[in-house]
């Protein structure tokens, strides 16, 4: 378990070394024209007005795979990405004893929002980001509310926190 990491890690570095953007919809991906067609504004007159909609805007425009990062030992996540600067990223993530080696449970629940501090990826592939991460943790140790055995306004809830980052992802087209 402990060689599963730096593995994936070697093979994402090394797998491909000419990436083309930051979205699978843009440059030499096979199904690029797929996912342009899939998302590309419509028109339709109705009653002499013109109506553009966008169809499967709810469609995610990617997904990721986080390890470690205050979101459990293993994350997965869909995300969609607004404007060029914004990111929202929401994931669902693991910690348990097969995942982690914990003696606890941890279900957590996210909701990543990035900024991308560049307009350009570093060396083809790295991304500069900031933002805010929601968390919501759900364990037998973390609570919403008070239990009665702690004092009065002594702790504060610690089920929901925000978590500024600063960082990075690479990206692999």
């Amino acid at each position: 378990m402990r060689l599963v990491f730096p593995i994936i890690l070697f093979l994402t570095i090394f797998s491909n070394s000419a990436s083309q953007a930051q979205f699978y919809s843009e440059g030499n991906y096979p199904r690029a024209n797929f996912y342009n067609r899939m998302y590309q504004p419509r028109q339709t007159v109705i009653s002499g007005d013109t109506v553009t909609y966008r169809p499967r805007w709810f469609f995610p425009k990617h997904a990721k795979i986080q390890y470690a990062g205050n979101v459990g030992f293993l994350s997965v996540g869909v995300g969609y990405h607004f404007w060029d600067i914004y990111e929202a990223t929401f994931s669902y993530g693991l910690l348990n004893e097969f995942l982690g080696g914990s003696h606890v449970t941890v279900h957590t629940l996210s909701l990543k929002n990035s900024f991308f501090l560049t307009q350009k990826p570093w060396f083809n592939h790295f991304w500069p980001k900031a933002g805010i991460m929601i968390n919501r943790g759900n364990t037998n140790n973390t609570f919403r509310k008070l239990p009665p055995h702690y004092p009065e306004s002594y702790y504060f809830q610690n089920k929901v926190h925000a978590a500024p980052f600063w960082g990075g992802e690479w990206y692999q087209h």
